[in-house]
């Protein structure tokens, strides 16, 4: 009897761990953090990179390639009669928060798809955006994977934190990687939302706010994001632009060698730096004289350059001024939209695009036609006139 009674116990705490789980994911509760680094992340071994997407893992419907890049499994060399774009960045390339088809990269394979003329070659557009990767991460992704795909171009989602030499993701695949990690036998439970709930709420911290608000060990270590960082955790969420111009000053010199090594893994590949806007509330924008910066960088580094803001602030005034924002940083799918057709625009415009291979007409006449118009007049203004 007694072993009766045991088994329905364990029956019963299984069931309930089960529906505890299916709660939580369903819900999205939980630390989010920990749960992508469980789940996307994995640390590399490659110093410079530090960490980087997991082969397999799940991505809405569809999984996370085996070379450990945002689409589907491709050849490395170019199907023949392709033209192959190669898309780099952080989280705004990745598409964090959106589903994978909504994500630029992916939106602009669809609209060159769309648009290709007839005889033209077949696009693809490939996704190694990382979530969390400053502008040397970005630079050495492209050496060790995306050039390996032997992309005709390279576009590189540009955001105005690529210059720090930390992330929220970065950090939490170290402490978790040190002091977090179940013991040898239980590795599995590391697969278990209502697993990393419970840590989250009961376990041991390992950072906390110091009484200026910056981010410290528990031991009293600063957590350093660059020199003289007001604080990119307070920056995000207060909304304090003042930090990404902080930032750009105070990391030039490593904005420029992360430009300079790209520019060396490059080689012959063309580059195209797009140049995110931010998304704050006030206005007028307050960062032009950052953007014009950056671009004069890319420049420098022998790089094409668009600055999207213009098509941004067009298309806000065409479809409302917060149409296109998911938060501080990120667009939503209809913001990521309103990129993919300024890329496109925008690679035409500086000749990177095979000649005539695209009708824009047949944009102009879509279900996108006014975003197609606001992308063809406001993407050629040059960023440094700003």
């Amino acid at each position: 009897m007694r072993a009766r009674e045991l088994a329905l116990a364990v029956a019963a705490a299984l069931l309930a761990a089960v529906a505890a789980e299916v709660l939580v994911r369903l819900l999205g509760v939980g630390p989010q953090v920990g749960l992508v680094y469980r789940e996307w992340f994995e640390p590399s071994g490659n110093p410079r990179l530090r960490y980087a997407l997991r082969p397999g893992a799940a991505d809405g419907a569809h999984r996370i390639s085996a070379a450990g890049h945002r689409g589907d499994d491709v050849p490395e060399a170019p199907p023949e009669g392709s033209f192959r774009i190669a898309a780099i960045g952080d989280s705004v390339t990745f598409g964090f928060e959106v589903r994978r088809e909504e994500a630029w990269p992916q939106q602009l394979a669809a609209l060159l798809a769309g648009s290709a003329a007839p005889g033209a070659p077949r696009f693809e557009v490939l996704n190694f955006g990382v979530t969390g990767y400053d502008v040397h991460q970005v630079a050495e992704r492209a050496r060790v994977l995306a050039l390996r795909y032997s992309p005709h171009l390279l576009v590189y989602g540009y955001v105005l934190n690529d210059p720090q030499d930390w992330s929220f993701e970065g950090e939490a695949i170290a402490s978790i990687a040190a002091h977090d990690a179940p013991p040898a036998p239980l590795r599995w439970l590391a697969r278990l939302r209502i697993y990393q709930l419970a840590r989250a709420l009961f376990g041991p911290r390992h950072y906390r706010h110091a009484p200026d608000g910056t981010l410290v060990r528990e031991d009293g270590t600063p957590i350093a994001l660059v020199a003289n960082d007001p604080g990119f955790e307070a920056a995000l969420a207060r909304g304090e632009v003042d930090y990404f111009r902080a930032l750009h000053r105070e990391a030039a010199p490593r904005l420029r060698s992360g430009f300079q090594a790209l520019a060396r893994a490059a080689g012959e590949v063309p580059v195209l730096v797009a140049i995110f806007p931010i998304f704050p509330e006030e206005s007028p924008y307050p960062l032009r004289d950052v953007h014009r910066e950056v671009a004069a960088e890319a420049g420098r580094a022998g790089f094409h350059v668009v600055d999207l803001l213009p098509v941004y602030e067009a298309a806000a005034a065409r479809f409302g001024e917060r149409r296109h924002v998911g938060n501080l940083l990120h667009p939503n799918a209809f913001g990521y939209r309103v990129a993919a057709h300024a890329l496109l625009f925008a690679a035409l415009a500086q000749g990177l695009l095979p000649e005539g291979a695209v009708e824009t007409d047949r944009l102009e006449r879509g279900a996108n036609a006014a975003l197609a118009r606001i992308a063809r007049e406001h993407v050629r203004r040059p960023a440094r006139s700003e």
